[in-house]
């Protein structure tokens, strides 16, 4: 048990929800025990999405976006116009773009600045190719 008196699983817990965005100590805390409330099942489905998340995500090496595999399912889709490029400067505006089904070329995002704010490089063994998140730069 903490000096605060909250066991140190919660305690690391709120520590590491905290580091997410947006997310403040207050937050982190309320977050912290819902999870523990959870029903056993909703937390292991929540831990199993994280995980997931980590290790099945890839960023597309033709558009940079997220998918589960590279390329992806816009980028070798026969119907979409590929003269046609939408840039976005964040990977949550081409998911806008694409959710609105207005747009039928490729959307991109401008990697660089994402890059560098998460720490991503380049892998030197694959020209020009972008390093994992995991990869050292």
């Amino acid at each position: 048990m903490s000096s605060t008196g909250i066991p140190e699983s919660i305690a690391r817990l709120i520590g590491e929800l905290s580091k997410l965005p947006g997310i403040g100590e207050k937050n982190a805390t309320r977050l912290a025990f819902h999870i523990f409330r959870y029903p056993r099942e909703n937390a292991d489905n929540l831990v199993k999405a994280i995980i997931d998340t980590r290790t099945k995500v890839v960023l597309c090496e033709e558009c940079f976006s997220f998918s589960s595999e590279s390329p992806c399912a816009i980028c070798v889709s026969a119907g979409r116009d590929a003269a046609s490029i939408c840039a976005s400067s964040r990977p949550l505006d081409a998911i806008a773009i694409e959710r609105s089904g207005e747009f039928q070329g490729r959307a991109t995002f401008s990697t660089a600045s994402y890059r560098r704010s998460r720490g991503i490089g380049r892998n030197p063994q694959d020209k020009g190719a972008l390093a994992s998140p995991g990869q050292a730069p």
